[in-house]
């Protein structure tokens, strides 16, 4: 089990290399000259102090290096936890990135729990009733979900509950250690909008991946056995089932995190996804590699758990 770890985390150092030359490689692409974004509009600066200027810029973000060397000290520094200083606020990334973790965090595992309380009991009744007005229901409500964009419904849960019923704030967020009331009314709308996205997906594999159970033979000797029907389905059926479950949820991970960017942009959430949006918008390149690349390595992390939890689910399962 050791040696499978460390084999796995080791294989993440090329994937986190490849991100880091794809990030570099885009800011090279993008138009126009780091440094100049970096001071901005310096309308009161003469021709020699704004060349001036410039040098300074370029020298104290490295960009008076050759492009080979910029990239060595970037990485080099980014392995160490340094990211570098936003262009505009001369921040350190990774405090800019702190700072706002937690909405991201926040949203995104409220959305996961969410997505879970519904998908997998609206799976399992499916399962448990297939062909009837249960199943016929849960995949009606699991083809809707999935055809609706997020996009969409967030503007749809804002004109209902907020424009029109005013039970949920249209934006904005209220920290939970400042009141804890506020802070659930003000995630409410994007947790519903990404939780049930995700659900719809989770319920429609839940429910398949337990009807390929349903019919094996140990199913049917733990019925034989004398098991009341809940105990075989949870105990034994569930159990099987799990391992294509908890493969799409550590997918899931990365496509809520995905989601939580575009949503903390329509709720105004001060979280990581407005940050690199906002900094997109101003090409403060330091930020924008930094988050992305944190966004890379949680995806990683969240599918080595997924494996790990493969072992636990299925004796059978051994790492070498």
């Amino acid at each position: 089990m050791t040696t499978y770890i460390i084999r796995r985390l080791l294989m993440m150092v090329p994937v986190m290399l490849l991100v880091t030359m794809v990030l570099f490689a885009l800011r090279e692409a993008t138009p126009g000259d780091p440094a100049v974004v970096a001071i901005g509009l310096e309308t009161d600066l003469n021709r020699d102090e704004y060349q001036e200027t410039l040098r300074r810029v370029r020298a104290l973000y490295d960009l008076d290096k050759p492009l080979p060397l910029q990239y060595a000290l970037w990485v080099g520094r980014a392995f160490t936890g340094d990211l570098g200083r936003s262009y505009r606020s001369n921040q350190p990334v990774r405090e800019a990135i702190v700072e706002r973790m937690a909405v991201t965090m926040e949203l995104g595992m409220a959305s996961l729990i969410l997505s879970w309380i519904i998908a997998i009991p609206a799976g399992v009744i499916a399962a448990k009733n297939r062909n009837k007005i249960q199943d016929v229901l849960a995949n009606f409500f699991g083809l809707l979900g999935l055809s609706v964009p997020n996009i969409w419904l967030a503007f749809v849960l804002i004109l209902l509950f907020s424009v029109k019923l005013g039970w949920f704030p249209p934006s904005g967020y209220v920290p939970f250690s400042k009141d804890p009331l506020d802070n659930i009314k003000s995630l409410m709308l994007p947790v519903i909008t990404l939780g049930t996205s995700a659900a719809a997906g989770l319920m429609r594999l839940t429910r398949s991946a337990l009807l390929e159970v349903i019919g094996q033979d140990y199913m049917r000797t733990a019925q034989a056995k004398g098991l009341r029907a809940r105990v075989v389905l949870w105990r034994h059926g569930m159990r099987n089932a799990m391992i294509p479950i908890v493969t799409l949820i550590g997918l899931e991970l990365g496509g809520l995190l995905g989601g939580a960017f575009i949503m903390e942009q329509i709720f105004s959430l001060p979280g990581m996804g407005k940050l690199a949006v906002d900094a997109i918008y101003a090409r403060d390149y330091p930020i924008v590699q930094g988050v992305l690349l944190l966004a890379t390595l949680m995806y990683l992390f969240a599918n080595f758990a997924v494996d790990l939890v493969y072992g636990v689910l299925d004796p059978r399962i051994r790492y070498g």
